[in-house]
């Protein structure tokens, strides 16, 4: 499951984006949740520390000591391979948010087609990266590499246990998945 995490200071906002990203989801049947919002960099910050996401969507003015940039290169000091899109509406920060390792850049108002052409080339991209990502069947389920606790062999499945939160199986044989896995 890729995993979402949203921080803007305006809760309206949050909220509409959440909806926006799970229509997507359902749309395209991608295995994505948004797992955290925020209206505050702090409480971001936090969340962070004791748990992963995949994906941050980030507001550059967020009406706290740390703005959206300042936030992206403070995540960024433990968090290398976390994809990060701001969606704000100060286009003059670009320069500035894609210096921070950016997948996008938003400008609010940003249209659904707009917020849809990007996930669909984040999962894309995320798909095409082996080497983090692990896709378990036909359904678009990738697994974040980072996130298996152990995956053990049952009869004819394979059973990833993920963040000792929940398991996922799959009829494939664990020798399909060796070569995605190895980080060599």
């Amino acid at each position: 499951m890729i995993k979402f995490a949203l921080c803007d200071d305006n809760p309206q906002l949050v909220s509409k984006l959440q909806e926006m990203l799970e229509k997507i989801f359902l749309k395209h049947d991608f295995d994505a949740s948004v797992v955290f919002s925020s209206c505050d960099a702090s409480s971001l910050l936090s969340f962070l520390n004791t748990n992963d996401v995949d994906v941050l969507f980030l507001d550059i003015d967020l009406n706290s000591s740390l703005n959206g940039i300042q936030l992206a290169k403070e995540i960024r000091k433990k968090n290398k391979s976390v994809y990060i899109v701001f969606a704000t509406g100060h286009f003059e920060y670009i320069v500035s948010a894609f210096e921070c390792k950016t997948f996008d850049f938003l400008q609010k108002p940003f249209s659904m087609s707009k917020l849809e052409n990007t996930i669909v080339r984040l999962y894309d991209d995320i798909n095409n990266n082996s080497a983090n990502f692990i896709k378990l069947n036909s359904r678009n389920t990738l697994i974040n590499q980072n996130s298996i606790n152990y995956i053990q062999k049952n009869g004819m499945k394979t059973i990833f246990n993920v963040d000792n939160e929940y398991q996922l199986a799959t009829e494939n044989w664990l020798k399909n998945y060796t070569t995605n896995t190895d980080t060599a």
